[in-house]
């Protein structure tokens, strides 16, 4: 997306000069930032390809022989989410623990959500939390989703939400498959027990 502002002197004596700043420094050409001067009395500043390094306050000021006059305006580039770690299926064993990160960045900072398919088909939200219980599951504060120690009842198909506002939001389905089956004891009144 392109960004244009424009700096306009009212009155004033010629020649005006216009420097633009952003954040208080010079432009850094590396930013892809260009200035020119229209007339005599106004100057613009155009973004090519807007990104959120172009976030910030730029102030253009004019000044000639008698006196300089500046004005700032801040500049709040939104982006999308993209995933920094997209979450997969994967497997846990039967008992054990899962971590399963689902990460993005954005402007503003994306808010993760987990939700898990229910018999219905419906994704119902799973609990913000610790993590501190035995057999919980939880989704920690920077979106990755815990297992504390896997049951069958863990399986299934999740789904991992990113978004700030800015669409597009991000998703992903993932699978969780519990392996193993826990040892089952029998006793027989008429054999012995071994172990």
């Amino acid at each position: 997306m392109q960004i244009r502002a424009t700096c306009l002197v009212q009155e004033g004596d010629q020649p005006v000069r216009y420097a633009w700043t952003k954040d208080a420094r010079p432009l850094d050409a590396r930013l892809g930032v260009r200035t020119s001067q229209l007339d005599a009395f106004t100057s613009i500043l155009v973004i090519e390809r807007a990104a959120a390094e172009h976030s910030g306050n730029y102030t253009c000021t004019a000044s000639n022989a008698a006196a300089a006059s500046a004005t700032t305006a801040r500049l709040t580039v939104n982006v999308p989410p993209t995933w920094v770690v997209e979450p997969s299926s994967t497997s846990v064993a039967l008992g054990g623990s899962l971590a399963l990160h689902c990460l993005a960045r954005g402007f503003p900072d994306p808010v993760v959500t987990w939700r898990r398919q229910a018999a219905s088909g419906e994704f119902v939200g799973v609990v913000e939390g610790t993590g501190s219980g035995e057999s919980s599951i939880v989704q920690w504060k920077n979106g990755t989703l815990w297992i504390g120690r896997s049951a069958r009842g863990h399986e299934g198909r999740y789904l991992c939400e990113a978004g700030n506002g800015v669409p597009p939001g991000l998703s992903k389905l993932v699978d969780i498959t519990v392996n193993g089956v826990l040892p089952t004891v029998l006793l027989n009144d008429n054999l012995p027990f071994l172990m």
